[in-house]
């Protein structure tokens, strides 16, 4: 009856066993640092994007011709109050988000859903819209309440008001994980040991 296998100290290892865990420990540093490098570059690239596209929100979200801007009234946790008319225009996305502040209060604001509907925000996430800075620099912004995190700008509109506009980042993080998770199972399965290949019974009575 053959002993247990026992756990050798690093100190006891044979010169090939020392050289094969420092060329898999060498391997998983270098996955390492490949996957970070190429989940932060996608997340830039893909927030690049994302930011091009609000700022042509944005532009679709400043008062037209016509536009009714004015300030509707509020009631309960959103009220009945008409969402921001700019939200009716072409080539809006499921998840925009439009708000209008006037005198550093929002009287409209709206998001899309995936049917085309527009639903007001809650008078949280007006609070959250009202204190937004203005100036058109994107910023990555917490609106709880179901719609999650959103990119959203500010903008001063020809009036003297704030026109907002946002887009939802959970297509963005959905497409980051994915692609860590991707990379985290090549690395697992490029550092995993090979299965032994065992010589067939006729090849090794062949050699008889």
């Amino acid at each position: 009856m053959s002993e247990p296998h026992r756990w050798r100290r690093p100190a006891q290892w044979t010169l090939r066993t020392r050289v094969l865990a420092a060329l898999v420990a060498l391997l998983a540093a270098v996955s390492v640092v490949i996957g970070v490098v190429s989940v932060l570059s996608m997340n830039s690239f893909l927030l690049d994007r994302l930011d091009d596209q609000l700022a042509l929100a944005g532009g679709r979200a400043q008062p037209g011709p016509g536009d009714d801007t004015r300030s509707g009234e509020r009631g309960g946790d959103g009220g009945d109050r008409p969402p921001p008319p700019s939200l009716s225009k072409p080539g809006q996305a499921e998840g925009t988000l439009n708000a209008h502040v006037q005198n550093g209060v929002v009287d409209q604001s709206g998001v899309l859903d995936a049917a085309g509907n527009t639903h007001t925000l809650s008078a949280a996430q007006d609070a959250i819209l009202a204190a937004l800075p203005v100036g058109g620099e994107p910023r990555t912004v917490d609106l709880a309440g179901g719609l999650g995190r959103y990119r959203l700008r500010a903008d001063r509109a020809p009036d003297g008001d704030v026109i907002i506009a946002g887009l939802p980042l959970g297509g963005l993080r959905a497409t980051v994980y994915r692609l860590a998770a991707v990379i985290a199972v090549v690395a697992a399965a490029g550092l995993w040991p090979p299965t032994p290949v065992r010589t067939p019974r006729w090849a090794r009575s062949g050699r008889r």
